[in-house]
């Protein structure tokens, strides 16, 4: 069996990752209102900095340091991983935002926010992988 380089280890993990992070875009993230996408948080999340509204603005943050992520070519491996680990983190904030729990319509988070989330992971494993490629080299 051939061994996978680490170009195409980067190419195929990243590719997935924006993958699933554009279709949970596409997708409700709450399972009771289905009208809300996952657009809608990515345009509108930054608002929570306006609002009050920390958990939302945290986790919209995501976003940013997701893109940095896979933008930031020149930026060591074991760096990426870290930024990659601070991404899903800060991702997880959003379970903290009061629409999820204390919803009018009680709203729980839905498929979009779990895709979203499956997408940081995916970032995740695919920079370990490297980073573990790397250090067979040495």
């Amino acid at each position: 069996m051939k061994k996978i380089t680490f170009h195409k280890v980067l190419v195929i993990g990243i590719g997935m990752s924006f993958l699933l992070y554009v279709g949970s875009m596409f997708l409700p993230m709450f399972s009771s209102d289905k009208s809300a996408l996952g657009a809608l948080g990515f345009l509108l999340g930054w608002s929570g900095f306006l609002d009050n509204e920390p958990f939302m603005a945290i986790s919209w943050l995501a976003n940013v340091t997701f893109l940095l992520s896979i933008l930031v070519y020149a930026v060591p491996t074991k760096r990426r991983l870290i930024l990659a680990t601070i991404t899903c983190c800060l991702s997880l904030f959003a379970l903290g935002y009061e629409e999820f729990i204390f919803g009018e319509r009680g709203n729980v988070p839905g498929i979009g926010f779990f895709v979203w989330v499956l997408s940081f992971l995916t970032i995740i494993i695919t920079f370990y992988i490297k980073r573990r490629q790397e250090k067979s080299l040495l």
